[in-house]
């Protein structure tokens, strides 16, 4: 905790506020592969013990070390079933800016689903995101079904020479083609750097 709060200063010092999503997909899978079976250390204790480290890493950084340049932003597991579970894992309204939820599936749909269990969690308070996703969700048809996602951001992927590849052949990425890609970052419900009105 105190080596990253010196980098995250860092940022502070230049007025940069960082999008800070630690512990992400904590609760990892519930349990989809046996008792203990998140994927990321920082789950496999359960609910409490997780929560517990979230709100101290909160406290150590906002006021121990003063950082007021953090976006906190939880993730839930996108495991379908697993939505009455979020409350359990959700460390609560006064540690958590936004909430996420990353999604890998074969198409570009809406994800009503995941977008509601969201909303229904903070009671319409709080931001929600596609914290990650591979395929990514087209804007117009979240905008139809009226899923407001705040952001989204596809997960990296690179071949040998550390060349970002904009999609690969497997199916939860396959989908985002060049022309895709186009037509997502033109679409009217996209705001993309260029047009951010704080960096012009």
């Amino acid at each position: 905790i105190e080596e990253v709060a010196g980098y995250l200063k860092l940022l502070m010092a230049e007025n940069i506020p960082v999008i800070w999503r630690p512990l992400h997909e904590a609760a990892g899978n519930y349990n989809l592969y046996g008792p203990n079976g998140a994927w990321f250390w920082w789950g496999k204790g359960g609910a409490e013990p997780c929560k517990q480290l979230w709100r101290l890493l909160y406290d150590q950084l906002v006021n121990v070390y003063g950082l007021s340049n953090l976006i906190w932003v939880w993730t839930v597991d996108v495991t379908k079933g697993a939505e009455d579970q979020y409350l359990e894992w959700y460390p609560g309204d006064d540690f958590v800016d936004i909430v996420g939820v990353d999604i890998y599936e074969a198409n570009t749909d809406a994800k009503s689903r995941q977008y509601q269990a969201l909303v229904d969690l903070t009671k319409g308070n709080k931001l929600v995101t596609v914290s990650e996703c591979g395929n990514i969700p087209d804007p117009s048809k979240c905008m139809d079904a009226d899923n407001r996602w705040s952001w989204f951001m596809v997960w990296p992927t690179a071949d040998d020479n550390g060349n970002v590849l904009l999609n690969t052949p497997d199916q939860n990425f396959k989908l985002n083609t060049l022309d895709y890609w186009k037509k997502v970052m033109g679409n009217q419900y996209v705001i993309t750097r260029e047009a951010m009105p704080s960096l012009k």
